[in-house]
């Protein structure tokens, strides 16, 4: 994959962006404020969980969309935020 493509893919996802650079920023150390190697394996793995999180989420997301729009396909005719008008049926007396 091209570094075009990979950050063409990334805009698309704003929270998976935010996390790839706060990696980044543990990676480069620039302020150097991680001394010890420990700091940063457990900034990595809090950054890396929230990654995960972030990840699973826009999946979810997205299917949620696909099976909206496959349903939407396959019924035409379903009517999307209709209120209901029945209260039910009337219960019969015993």
């Amino acid at each position: 994959m091209e570094a075009k493509e990979l950050v063409e893919r990334l805009e698309k996802f704003p929270g998976l962006k935010a996390r790839f650079e706060e990696l980044l920023a543990i990676a480069e150390n620039q302020d150097g404020k991680i001394e010890l190697a420990d700091t940063a394996e457990e900034m990595i793995v809090l950054t890396s969980r929230s990654l995960n999180r972030e990840a699973l989420q826009s999946w979810a997301e997205n299917q949620s969309q696909a099976q909206s729009s496959r349903f939407e396909k396959h019924h035409l005719s379903a009517n999307k935020e209709v209120k209901k008008k029945s209260n039910g049926t009337v219960r019969s007396a015993k």
